[in-house]
């Protein structure tokens, strides 16, 4: 099963019940689900992951986020559309 290891993410926001916010932590993926967050996980992975500067959101995928404006932001008749 594959492994990943996102490593030393700014801010990992777990989205629990507290809604902790986890700084300079790690991530392990096996198989495509968390498996562990911590700090300093130290294991043999597949792939590691340098997170540093970034903020993690583990499961969330924004998959709009302005496109369509992203497109059509140099053309004219598409702005204020």
């Amino acid at each position: 099963m594959p492994t990943k290891l996102i490593k030393n993410a700014s801010v990992t926001v777990t989205m629990n019940e507290q809604r902790e916010e986890l700084v300079d932590a790690d991530i392990l993926l096996r198989g495509g689900v968390i498996e562990q967050i911590a700090q300093d996980i130290d294991v043999q992975v597949d792939q590691v992951i340098d997170a540093s500067g970034c903020v993690v959101t583990p499961g969330l995928v924004n998959t709009h986020h302005h496109l369509y404006q992203s497109l059509t932001k140099a053309v004219p008749e598409g702005q204020d559309a």
